[in-house]
């Protein structure tokens, strides 16, 4: 039985139930569309380097970067048989990610969609490591590791992360490093498995013009197939105590780069928020970021006329329950009087606030985004992931939108901004 929630300016539905196992799903109609998406997750990412496993009272403490080789092997096939040959076999495209605090298995059709995600439940359910085949691993995620260190976008934001916070894990490549995935064996691989890849922590989200009826009944009969023997219960993560301070105000490294690359970051310790309370947030520092530093501010309109920076500026920023920061960044020769201007208009704006009417058009723009992610299987089904494991919606989103004052997302920026918190990476052309 589902429960069905509706969004009448849109004319959406989300349905939602717990399959017999304990796995949620969530179906979202889409009619008329051609695409049919199903994303199957966990809530585990490269993150969880330390838990509690189900039934036990001590912690584990595994290797940087398993969440992710996990994720690489879960498409190995105990009977051999090839996952994406199977599933071009019906014409459907998988892939799948590891994030810091998910990894996610998904496949996009326009044909054939139950048996395909027949294949995505059956090959995520069946778990076949060997030492073997853990060891040639290794080598094959060296290799992908040594590659992102080469990668300038890559280094900037890890070094930047790695300036802001002292011990909390998002500190850590995704992947890991080349010394700690030689420790990864595949007993650790099914410790994790086994914990983390429990139904109970798990959602499969469907997207399409499908009935979600028939939906539940295929699932249902999927997940009946599954013969592992895991342990039933719930994995419990450890909090980790990180301070409010931050490493150091300054990374820099040299890379063959054509000219200097830097980030400025801040450390946002105002976190342990609630699901809708995070929610809010994001939104909130996320418009205040536009308004500072989108295309029409004073302060991109001002350091582009100066060129000090160019098109490559970019902005963001990322917010989960127990970490949170935001960044700038750009590519110019001139990095010292970008942090330098950059700081200024932080000061100034956090004295004077935003302009009225450019809120009120931000405001409706956001509201516009809403309507465009409706029109994506992948980004609704990406987006509804995401905020199943967080404890909200889809639609959560835009009421938390309508919520939103001006005077909110100007203490949003002047709680955000406070220089001892704030961190400089710095990538340099060699010599």
């Amino acid at each position: 039985m589902f429960q069905i929630k509706e969004f009448p300016l849109l004319d959406e539905k989300i349905y939602r139930t717990v399959l017999s196992n304990g796995l949620r799903l969530v179906v979202i109609p889409k009619k008329g569309f051609t695409k049919q998406f199903a994303m199957y997750a966990t809530d585990y990412g490269s993150n969880d380097i330390k838990f509690i496993p189900v039934g036990k009272n001590e912690a584990v403490e595994v290797p940087l970067g398993i969440a992710h080789f996990l994720e690489h092997k879960m498409f190995d096939n105990p009977n051999g048989e090839n996952v994406f040959e199977q599933f071009a076999a019906y014409g459907a495209s998988p892939n799948a990610f590891t994030g810091n605090g998910m990894t996610a298995y998904y496949f996009v059709s326009t044909n054939d969609f139950y048996e395909n995600l027949k294949i995505l439940v059956n090959y995520v359910n069946s778990p076949y490591f060997t030492e073997e085949s853990v060891e040639k691993e290794k080598g094959i995620i060296a290799q992908e590791i040594t590659m992102y260190d080469d990668m300038e976008s890559w280094v900037i934001q890890k070094n930047l992360l790695k300036a802001l916070y002292h011990v909390h894990p998002v500190k850590n490549d995704i992947a890991g490093d080349v010394e700690s995935i030689t420790s990864i064996t595949h007993d650790m691989l099914y410790l994790c498995y086994n914990n983390f890849y429990n139904p109970g922590n798990m959602v499969l989200v469907v997207v399409g013009d499908l009935d979600p009826n028939e939906v539940l009944a295929k699932a249902e009969e999927y997940v009946k197939m599954d013969q592992r023997k895991i342990p039933v219960g719930k994995v419990i993560k450890p909090s980790f105590n990180e301070p409010k301070s931050i490493v150091t105000s300054k990374i820099s490294q040299h890379m063959d780069v054509a000219r200097p690359i830097v980030t400025y970051g801040c450390k946002d310790n105002n976190i342990g928020f609630t699901a809708g309370e995070l929610l809010r947030r994001r939104l909130c520092v996320d418009m205040a970021l536009e308004l500072f530093a989108g295309s029409e501010s004073e302060f991109f309109n001002d350091a582009y006329d100066k060129q000090i920076i160019d098109n490559s500026f970019e902005y963001g920023y990322t917010a989960e329950t127990d970490y949170a920061y935001a960044t700038f960044t750009v590519e110019t020769d001139r990095y010292d009087e970008f942090i330098s201007e950059l700081k200024q208009y932080i000061c100034r704006t956090k004295e004077n606030g935003f302009d009225k009417e450019t809120f009120d058009r931000t405001k409706k723009s956001y509201l516009g985004d809403i309507i465009r992610i409706f029109n994506s299987v992948n980004g609704i089904a990406i987006q509804s992931t995401y905020h199943t494991f967080a404890g909200t919606d889809l639609f959560d989103y835009y009421d938390a939108l309508n919520s939103i004052t001006f005077d909110d997302i100007t203490n949003a920026f002047a709680e955000l901004f406070c220089e001892e918190y704030c961190a400089v990476s710095l990538i340099l052309p060699r010599e």
